[in-house]
């Protein structure tokens, strides 16, 4: 396992530690290390051992590195994906458990994701688009500031936070073969009495996963987003990077606020 792929935090010795650890998984276009920006501080700060872990090139592969990280902690951990992660999650569920489970900004369970995120691309920037279509990799996206900023965040996110997170290296363009693994894969089989709490997160600016995406993930575990309202909630300050906008800290407090309540 790549170190460079995995991260560790432990809880923060003033704090009382929890029982059930918390393994976040990577979404589109970030890299693992972008959870250690707002997340894992926050949660560590509340006694939680905290793994993020990257994705891999196939969704095979990507789903052994999540259960390696999931499975080296004693008890089974809550699972915090984001985006395309989310994906990554849904199939990992089919074999193996977890205590809870955390969907942000969430990819629908469709075989149809990359078709998904080509055609936000497309209607969010034409050239853009066609760039990424033509050399099959997201490179062009992430080596651009301009369409990190349309593709990702709120139009008022500040540059200067955008050039120091790419210093940081907070973004992966190496999605697009794992994208199209997936769409040559069937979708993830899931019964919808699972037993297992769930909550799912969306974004109100978000242009890669919009409200219909959210409650297609919703509806698929058994939740009801007109009526669940506690279990399907949307961020109203964030686009498509919950994980590196401060205002996902919003997020951050209602997944705590979840997590207390389901005992964890």
């Amino acid at each position: 396992m790549n170190e460079d792929e995995v991260y560790v935090r432990a809880p923060d010795p003033d704090e009382t530690e929890r029982v059930t650890p918390l393994v976040f998984v990577s979404g589109f276009l970030h890299h693992a290390r972008a959870w250690d920006k707002y997340m894992i501080p926050f949660f560590s700060n509340k006694g939680f051992e905290c793994r993020a872990a990257g994705l891999h090139n196939s969704l095979k592969e990507s789903i052994t590195r999540l259960q390696e990280t999931a499975s080296s902690n004693t008890f089974p951990p809550v699972i915090i994906s984001h985006s395309l992660g989310c994906y990554v999650t849904y199939k990992y569920l089919e074999s193996f458990p977890c205590s809870a489970a955390v969907f942000l900004n969430p990819l629908p369970p469709t075989h149809a994701a990359l078709d998904i995120i080509l055609s936000r691309l497309k209607a969010i920037d034409s050239v853009l688009y066609s760039h990424v279509l033509q050399s099959k990799s997201f490179a062009p996206i992430v080596s651009d500031l301009d369409a990190l900023q349309r593709v990702l965040f709120r139009q008022s996110m500040e540059r200067e936070k955008l050039e120091h997170f790419v210093e940081r290296g907070y973004f992966d363009d190496r999605h697009f073969s794992l994208l199209n693994d997936i769409k040559n894969l069937r979708p993830p089989r899931f019964e919808k009495d699972h037993g297992i709490p769930m909550l799912v997160l969306g974004g109100l600016h978000d242009d890669i996963v919009n409200f219909d995406h959210v409650k297609e993930v919703a509806e698929y575990f058994g939740l009801n987003p007109y009526e669940d309202d506690e279990y399907v909630q949307f961020n109203q300050n964030c686009a498509h990077s919950t994980v590196l906008d401060r205002e996902g800290l919003w997020s951050a407090d209602v997944i705590l606020e979840f997590l207390n309540a389901h005992g964890k």
